[in-house]
């Protein structure tokens, strides 16, 4: 084989494995820590599993039965629940420091940001339950168009999701558990329970 093909061969090859790790690495940073969420119904109930226990509306009885992680068991009329909150806490990122720094991230603009969102029941008394907590890394770089081009990739793959998204898609499905208990069952779901 010819040296400059060889030489070119090297190249495209430590260009394309810095590409794939570049790729890799992203995903594993901007990845969501934690946010199960699994939804699970029949006519009678919906169920929600999530990081932080089982969630079970029933419709037939209008009933909220929470079961924590812990085994710690607590039952709620669903006219005690007024709605569903989502929290956000945004902090600066130490991993500011694993992903580079530079003269921008002086600017609190341009710092690396982790957020944490927490979707909550929220009770007429006002006491809030946690149902779902989940995290995420964000990079706010200056002049930064390879980030938001690699997550639009990996989010085409299935390899990223944006943590707003998805809380605010767990608060819909809750709302809507939350509106299904509080109308009267119909005569099949009365039967089949």
């Amino acid at each position: 084989m010819n040296e400059s093909v060889w030489t070119t061969l090297k190249t495209v090859l430590l260009v394309a494995g810095a590409i794939l790790g570049s790729f890799v690495w992203r995903a594993v940073l901007c990845r969501i820590r934690g946010g199960r969420f699994e939804v699970d119904s029949d006519a009678n109930r919906i169920r929600f599993e999530t990081d932080l226990g089982s969630f079970t509306f029933h419709r037939r009885n209008r009933q909220v039965r929470i079961r924590t992680r812990k085994g710690e068991t607590r039952v709620l009329d669903g006219a005690d629940i007024d709605g569903v909150r989502i929290g956000l806490e945004s902090r600066s990122s130490l991993l500011e420091l694993a992903d580079g720094w530079d003269l921008g991230d002086t600017f609190g603009r341009y710092r690396d940001k982790d957020h944490t969102w927490s979707v909550r029941l929220r009770l007429r008394g006002g006491e809030t339950i946690p149902v779902m907590v989940l995290s995420q890394y964000e990079v706010r770089d200056f002049l930064d168009f390879v980030t938001p081009m690699q997550l639009a990739a990996l989010g085409a793959l299935g390899l990223y999701r944006d943590g707003e998204s998805v809380a605010a898609n767990a608060a819909r499905q809750l709302e809507h558990a939350l509106r299904w208990i509080a109308e009267p069952a119909t005569d099949s779901a009365s039967r089949a329970s």
